[in-house]
């Protein structure tokens, strides 16, 4: 079969109309960007050429080898989905959960619901009986009870890990906020005087000292877990250490613990103390 010179003519009009129509639109978004939102911020194109979407710092994955099975343990409330975060983007591994949270997966926690050898910690806010013989090591992570209580029932009421509850709730509510802090202590001991009980290997961290010094603290914790970090990285999950779960400090204008509560709570946290003081030396 042969063609004429119009028809040649006409086939390749054709295609360079075609080729030109699909250029136009995966060029689109771009040249949008460029004119509308101005250029693209330098973290998030280093995170886009790693073929990491989600976090400046590493490319994330499920270890491709058997790791030590490692309980990440806290109370509901102490700082465990920023922990991982933070352990997330330092290892370039995934952090399990023997729980299914889908927020966290959507929000890019990609190890969610696993509770295997392939993650590098595996969180649990269980109180400890024979579940503690399914790990090889542990982080005990711990928050003062007053600001992990009051950030676990704000995530409870407002059913988000970054919502608060307005100032009135405790004024309205006073049967229903003391019954919940009572059950709440008493459930906080108890699962951090088992989990100092733990014969493997335990790292102690705590929340409030990760937070106001996260270089010195992330150090110790990545030691523990064999995880070596360069220095660029560092530099990098410290300037992304936020994540993408911070709550509000609760705002009230009066004292939301009375004395009974107070004196429970102090008891309590006295006892703590003082196990992590002979568990530490």
């Amino acid at each position: 079969m042969t063609f004429t010179a119009k028809q040649i003519h006409a086939c390749t009009m054709l295609n360079r109309h075609v080729i030109g129509t699909v250029c136009c639109i995966l060029l689109f978004p771009i040249v949008y960007m460029l004119m509308y939102l101005g250029p693209i911020p330098i973290n998030i194109r280093r995170s886009y050429l790693s073929g990491n979407t989600r976090g400046a710092c590493v490319k994330k994955r499920f270890s491709a080898t058997p790791l030590p099975r490692v309980a990440l343990i806290s109370s509901p409330g102490s700082g465990n989905t920023w922990t991982r975060h933070l352990i997330e983007e330092s290892s370039g591994i995934y952090t399990g959960s023997i729980y299914h949270d889908l927020k966290l997966k959507s929000a890019g926690f990609v190890g969610e619901g696993h509770n295997d050898t392939r993650v590098i910690v595996v969180k649990t806010h269980k109180v400890p009986n024979k579940n503690r013989l399914d790990f090889h090591k542990a982080v005990l992570l711990i928050r003062s009870p007053y600001n992990a209580m009051l950030a676990e029932l704000n995530r409870r009421k407002t059913q988000s890990h970054t919502g608060t509850v307005d100032a009135d709730f405790f004024k309205t509510n006073q049967t229903d906020w003391q019954n919940f802090a009572f059950s709440y202590i008493k459930s906080w001991f108890r699962r951090t005087t088992g989990w100092l009980k733990f014969r493997g290997p335990i790292h102690i961290l705590r929340y409030e000292r990760l937070k106001s010094n996260t270089k010195e603290e992330l150090e110790k914790l990545l030691k523990f877990l064999n995880v070596t970090i360069t220095e660029q990285r560092l530099k990098c999950v410290l300037a992304n250490k936020k994540g993408k779960f911070k709550r509000k400090k609760q705002q009230t204008n009066f004292d939301i613990f009375d004395g009974r509560l107070k004196h429970m709570i102090d008891g309590y946290w006295r006892r703590i103390k003082l196990d992590i003081n002979q568990k530490v030396h």
